[in-house]
């Protein structure tokens, strides 16, 4: 289930996504990882400070069960591995990760069944811990790789090579305002000419000040409540003018709460909240472009913060339910999904090991 939600999430978002030009659509998208096996600082922090080693995750559907996932922790709270199996049993998938002494991401690496090596991205910073190189590689061969020039904290060029070729296929130059936020990002093609231009140039308002060609403009209002929750929000427009909006509401502690947006016809797209002063998600919904609820996921909590249900919606009906169990570490380790509201359809086991 938890991929299911992942798959139609990511789906949606992607549909709103690409309704804009982005500031990187110029580069061939290159892979990354499953995301979910990457933690965030925090979960860090709690796998290895209670000495999580690794788990073990076995998937249980009807009278069926295997062993569909082993994961690896360093004693930092880093996945250095992780594998996944067939419902035979058989390894379909594996990823390796290496970390630096300062605890960034160096490498990582996909291998097939077979254990060879199909993929792999590979990270490099200055002497500061700022990104300044990222490559992609398939089979061995180099693919992509993007680099970028600093000044001491700004990105001030970014260069994007394909196939291993010296020569940049992509150039982007950026400038900023005074308080350092972004003023201009250009986008060059090999020979030098212009290819599109983003500008945040706008009203004091956050409205377009000026339509430009191949232009897309980027304006932002801000304001706070009588509570101390802000509200900033964003229009993107396009060379026609066009925009969609996006709105983020931080309470008081700087922490979002809320995150809404919305088309090019300003109808409501995607409404996110969030509870708990810690980013975990409380209700996502996206709809239509007439603005019609097409997905719809509640999130319930216990009182230690612990996701323990999750009820999914499409087209206002519920179509799955998942409900997880916790140990006395606040590590889940059971998950049961259902369909519709009794059906069991598969459940999920984890068996922790430790340093």
């Amino acid at each position: 289930m938890k991929k299911i939600i992942l798959t139609i999430a990511c789906a949606l978002i992607a549909l709103y996504s690409n309704a804009q030009k982005s500031e990187y659509a110029y580069i061939r998208k290159s892979w990354e990882h499953n995301d979910f096996i990457y933690k965030s600082k925090k979960e860090k922090e709690k796998i290895a400070n209670n000495k999580i080693n690794g788990y073990v995750e076995t998937i249980k559907k009807g009278k069926k069960e295997y062993v569909s996932s082993k994961v690896s922790y360093d004693t930092k709270g880093n996945c250095i591995s992780a594998i996944f199996n067939k419902e035979n049993g058989k390894i379909y998938r594996q990823y390796l990760n290496t970390y630096s002494d300062k605890n960034k991401i160096l490498s990582k690496i996909v291998k097939n069944k077979k254990g060879e090596e199909i993929k792999k991205s590979t990270y490099n910073y200055n002497q500061n811990g700022y990104l300044i190189e990222t490559a992609y590689y398939k089979k061995g061969d180099l693919k992509s790789k993007v680099t970028s020039k600093l000044d001491s904290t700004r990105i001030m060029e970014s260069y994007y090579f394909k196939n291993g070729n010296p020569d940049f296929k992509r150039k982007w130059v950026y400038s900023y305002y005074p308080d350092n936020s972004k003023k201009t990002s250009v986008v060059y093609k090999s020979n030098g000419k212009v290819l599109y231009t983003w500008n945040y140039e706008c009203k004091p308002e956050g409205q377009l000040a000026n339509k430009h060609k191949d232009t897309t403009a980027v304006c932002k209002k801000e304001e706070v409540d009588k509570d101390g929750n802000k509200t900033i929000t964003t229009r993107n427009f396009n060379e026609k003018g066009k925009p969609f909006k996006m709105v983020c509401v931080y309470n008081k502690k700087d922490i979002l709460i809320q995150y809404t947006t919305y088309n090019s016809k300003d109808i409501l797209n995607s409404n996110i909240k969030y509870i708990n002063d810690s980013y975990d998600l409380g209700e996502v919904i996206y709809y239509t472009p007439k603005g019609e609820e097409r997905y719809k996921s509640l999130y319930m909590y216990d009182d230690n913060n612990n996701l323990t249900g999750t009820d999914i919606y499409i087209k206002g009906k519920l179509k799955y339910k998942t409900s997880s169990q916790f140990n006395s570490q606040n590590f889940v380790t059971n998950i049961e999904h259902y369909k519709k509201e009794n059906k069991l359809e598969k459940s999920f086991k984890y068996d922790y090991l430790f340093f």
